[in-house]
């Protein structure tokens, strides 16, 4: 059996990633409240190359795991409920719009969605979003999206929707048009079906080319921002509380033109609160009123200074779909009190053998996120994700990291 060697260094090194994941992975944040997001799990699994395709089993009745192959996919996708439909790989993308509407239980990760093209003002306010969470639609994940060119957002959600986490998502433009709204939360002020939901999360999300505003700007809800980064340069603002909101804004990285936070005072007066936020953007450390405290914990919170190397290279659509899931079992190695890693038939396993709780995230040698922070109860073993490169395991535990290296 191999064991690990303790890495000194590694921010010399550099390789193409392949990060990996699964489809049996669960949301934190919003989502994963009051019953939690689990989409199409427990259903059955189906693979589609076509437009046609993909519409009809994305509509279909029932729990249903889709999984597509990589290719451009053109025309508009309408989502129901118990749903989890992921992108294989890096080029995946769908021309057109993307809506969830009236139903519940959604997973979308690792795919791009452009918009379609338009030419004026009026034409792009007028018309659809890239992707639309709306009337009612409740828990919502979505992870890894690549989402540009929405006619009047890229990515909206109104209308009553609730219990929504968006991460690791990528919002930009393709071309200098004059409406370039990215997000928006709660279409006006005061709308009766708003109050009391548009619970939302926003974590490790990238704002980039040509976004002016709404990064987001919403009213209602309880918004939780952290660990985003923003880097449009022709940007008037970023983040917009309006009326009645309450939003957390707390170690996002404010790169853009403009302010970090606009405020669209009204009645009731929005509240929000900005805490270990950077940045070259103006009007960062503001707050007003009170917020909320998120009844969840995020296993991955960086500081802002952390938040460009690990958000930047990690957001969008740049997944692969693994081939391995979670195995926990109780651990043989019981004459060890430390952890390791064990190479099996499998793959391989990161044991547990203390009889305490370990936390632990898996990251290239370059550092880039593959696996945000996890834990592994005492006495179990879990298998790590495979990948084309090497990778390792960081241990966090006491103020102490310990690098594990997992051989190629």
């Amino acid at each position: 059996m191999k064991r690990f060697l303790v890495l000194l260094g590694y921010a010399l090194i550099s390789f193409s990633t392949a990060f990996s994941f699964t489809v049996t992975d669960k949301p934190e944040g919003w989502a994963s409240q009051s019953g939690g997001t689990s989409g199409g799990a427990g259903g059955t699994t189906v693979t589609v190359s076509g437009m046609s395709q993909l519409q009809s089993e994305a509509k279909s009745s029932g729990k249903k795991i889709i999984i597509i192959s990589k290719g451009t996919y053109s025309g508009a996708l309408s989502v129901g409920s118990n749903k989890t439909i992921v992108g294989k790989e890096p080029g995946v993308t769908i021309k057109g719009r993307v809506s969830i509407s009236n139903v519940s239980n959604v997973i979308l990760r690792n795919f791009a969605v452009q918009g379609e093209k338009c030419s004026s003002y009026e034409e792009c306010k007028g018309g659809a979003d890239a992707v639309g969470i709306l009337n009612n639609a409740h828990h919502v994940w979505l992870d890894h999206l690549d989402i540009s060119d929405g006619q009047d957002g890229n990515c909206d959600i109104t209308k009553g929707a609730d219990f929504v986490t968006v991460s690791w998502c990528k919002f930009w433009y393709s071309y200098a048009k004059e409406h370039r709204f990215s997000n928006l939360i709660s279409s006006a002020d005061n709308v009766a079906g708003d109050k009391g939901k548009l619970n939302i999360t926003y974590a490790y999300c990238w704002w980039a080319d040509r976004v002016d505003q709404r990064q987001p700007r919403g009213r209602s809800g309880k918004v939780h921002v952290v660990n985003n980064l923003y880097t449009s340069k022709n940007a008037s603002y970023a983040c917009g509380p309006g009326v009645e909101i309450q939003m957390l804004i707390e170690n996002n990285l404010f790169n853009n033109s403009g302010k970090a936070i606009e405020i669209f005072n009204g009645s009731p007066k929005p509240a929000f609160k900005s805490v270990g936020n950077l940045g070259s953007a103006t009007n960062i450390n503001t707050n007003q009123g009170t917020v909320f405290t998120p009844p969840y914990t995020l296993s991955l919170k960086m500081s802002a200074s952390e938040v460009e190397s690990k958000v930047k290279p990690s957001a969008g659509n740049t997944l692969t779909l693994g081939t391995t899931g979670t195995l926990e079992k109780l651990a043989t190695d019981s004459d060890k009190s430390n952890p390791f890693i064990a190479v099996g038939k499998n793959g391989w396993t990161l044991v547990n053998p203390s009889s305490r709780l370990l936390s632990y995230c898996v990251l290239t040698l370059n550092g880039k996120i593959v696996l945000p922070y996890s834990t592994l109860k005492a006495g179990k073993r879990c298998m790590l994700p495979q990948a084309s490169v090497p990778l390792f395991v960081r241990v966090k535990g006491n103020g102490i990291c310990s690098d594990m290296y997992i051989p190629d």
